[in-house]
Parts: structure tokens; sequence; C-alpha cells
């Protein structure tokens, strides 16, 4: 699956007071968080056909108020596909039209993620279409990122081959590396039992989404996670608050250091 995380140019300034998500397999206009999305200004496309399609707008609505908690407008956009793959992404399938999003806007940074698995089964997939991406990317003078996946809850032995691709990949088409697998792997070795996970062993719990949107917030913005609240909230258009994420205070400092801690090993 590949995650097209974007944002205008001047990303942070104060005139931006407007966001487009689009989200192609996750999220309901009908829904909650649908419903939500649309009276912030937000396009949505598609129906929900699992919960965990809808973890993926969780997540990213996630960045978004952390970093507006913080007074940073962050505007982001996204192309997905259920079960997608970069090749499919770069040829159309599934109904996408990645590349015509990265052709046609105006962006700061395309974050790319290819499918959990792409890494391990097939390593050469992610470099051959990693590589089309990162040069079309560079065509339109945005900064390529790369998202890099977790293991498998059952099976920890395999961060080590994604987390070599992924920066095999960065460093082929000079991108960064958003090093979320790396901060999963460390919450990991210091708490085992941190229920990073839903009950699949894949996708991730209300504490997996809150580490991961702490290591998107601190690489997208340059700035430590540390501090940010535990209770992520959104507000609607008629001044009703409703809570994205909620966690204990201990739990939420625990993750923020550990992003903080995993973004400072990783070269800028």
């Amino acid at each position: 699956m590949l995650h097209l995380l974007v944002e205008p140019r001047n990303v942070f300034s104060s005139s931006i007071n407007n966001s487009c998500l689009i989200c192609d397999a996750g999220c309901s206009p009908s829904g909650h968080i649908g419903k939500y999305l649309q009276q912030k200004g937000h396009q949505v496309i598609g129906d929900v056909r699992s919960k965990f399609r809808c973890l993926y707008c969780i997540s990213l609505l996630t960045v978004e108020a952390m970093a507006d908690s913080q007074g940073l407008k962050l505007v982001a956009r996204k192309s997905t596909a259920g079960g997608a793959h970069l090749g499919q992404h770069w040829n159309y399938e599934k109904d996408l039209t990645t590349r015509d999003k990265i052709r046609q806007g105006s962006y700061d940074f395309v974050v790319l993620q290819d499918h959990s698995l792409r890494a391990i089964q097939y390593p050469d997939s992610l470099m051959h279409y990693g590589k089309l991406f990162g040069d079309l990317i560079k065509e339109k003078s945005a900064e390529g990122i790369l998202y890099m996946t977790w293991a498998r809850e059952w099976d920890p032995f395999m961060q080590e081959t994604i987390t070599a691709k992924y920066f095999e990949l960065a460093e082929l088409i000079n991108a960064r590396v958003v090093p979320v697998g790396l901060a999963w792997e460390r919450a990991r070795t210091l708490r085992p039992g941190f229920e990073l996970y839903d009950d699949d062993g894949s996708h991730p719990s209300p504490l997996g989404i809150y580490l991961t949107a702490c290591v998107f917030y601190g690489v997208l913005t340059g700035e430590s996670p540390i501090g940010l609240p535990a209770q992520i909230v959104f507000e609607d258009r008629n001044g009703e608050k409703a809570y994205l994420n909620i966690q204990p205070s201990n739990d939420v400092l625990f993750c923020q250091k550990v992003a903080d801690e995993i973004i400072r090993q990783i070269p800028g």
C-alpha cells in the first residue's frame, strides 16, 4: 500500500486554512470520521470495507491534530487502495491515479509506503518502483519521504530486512525516512507487551497509531514530539469536540520519548 501524504507549498503558513484528504478505500462519507472530514472541508471518496482501512484516515488526522495543537498547519492528501503496492500505483491499477496526483500537485513532501511485506517478499519491486516514483517526485521539485513500516507482531526479525531495504531505497533516491518500524521495535524492546498491535498482529492499535503519528510529526515538522497532548481532539464546524485518540499520560510520554530518540538517531 502506498500512502501519498502531501503538503501544499508553504504548508506552515497561516494563510492555509483548509486541507483535502482523498481516501479512496478507507472512509465512508456517511460515517463518523467521514462526516467530520467533510465538516472540516475535506473531500472523502470511497466506502468502509474494514475497520483497518479507517485506521489510515485516523492516523493522518492524528498527525494533523498534533500539529494543530502546536500552532502548525499540516495540509495532507492521501492516495490509497487496500493492499496495493507501489507497482499498482505506478501502473494505474485498482483505479489509482497516484502519478497524476503527483504531477498535477505542488507539494513540499510526497511520502511513499509500499505494501508492508513488499520489502521482504519482493525487494526488487520496492527498489524499481521506488526509483520511478523518486524520479517523478524530483521532477516536481518535491521532497521524497519513505514511510518505513513495522514487523508483524509474531516475527520481530522482519524488521531488520524492512529497515535495510527502506534505507537502501532512501539512499538511491535521496529521500528521508520516517522510521516508524524502528520506533515500534524500540518500544517493544523497552516495554515487552506494549500494545501497539490490533488483534490481527499487523495493523496498529490506538497506541500504535499514536506512536506512528509521533514519528511522523517529528520528521515532518522538525519539532520534538515530547510535550504533545495525550488527548487528540478535533472540533467540527459547530464547535463540538470529539476525540481521535485518548491514551494514559505515562504511555503517551513513553511514545513521545521513543519517537524522539529514534528520530534523533536517523541522519537528517
